[in-house]
């Protein structure tokens, strides 16, 4: 596999351009220059852009786990009544990320919360899925059981 290969493999796969960089040792603009000429959106770094008006993002780490989703007040809400009706998760307060704009975040913070989501969401082996995201995943599964 080439370094123009590898770099196109690794975005698909989730990594961001700065962790890309490290990994295959070539400089940002390059990056950014094969990923654009493929037809990559080279902002979506390593969240899932649902549409323009809204992004949905994980964290699965050692020690934090988090499922958010960025967008306006009126997609949150909606979204909202969706995993509390069919999830049971808890109602959070949406957060006012930027002041005197309508641009909130819904957070689902703890294992228990985000798990449940992310089980809700894979469910289906949605095709939409970045592999890396979707592999923390199932590792963290994995431990659960």
């Amino acid at each position: 596999m080439d370094k123009n290969e590898q770099i196109l493999k690794l975005f698909k796969d989730g990594y961001s351009i700065s962790k890309i960089k490290n990994i295959v040792h070539s400089n940002h603009r390059r990056i950014h220059k094969i990923l654009t000429n493929n037809g990559c959106d080279t902002k979506r770094h390593s969240s899932l852009h649902l549409d323009e008006n809204y992004i949905c993002k994980l964290y699965l780490t050692k020690k934090y786990h988090a499922f958010q989703i960025v967008g306006t007040k009126e997609l949150l809400l909606p979204i909202q009544h969706i995993l509390i009706k069919y999830i049971g998760v808890r109602k959070n307060k949406l957060t006012n990320n930027i002041k005197g704009k309508n641009h909130y975040a819904l957070r689902y913070n703890g294992k228990i919360q985000s798990m449940k989501i992310m089980d809700w969401l894979y469910e289906h082996k949605p095709e939409w899925y970045m592999d890396r995201k979707y592999n923390s995943y199932l590792l963290e599964k994995k431990k659960r059981e």
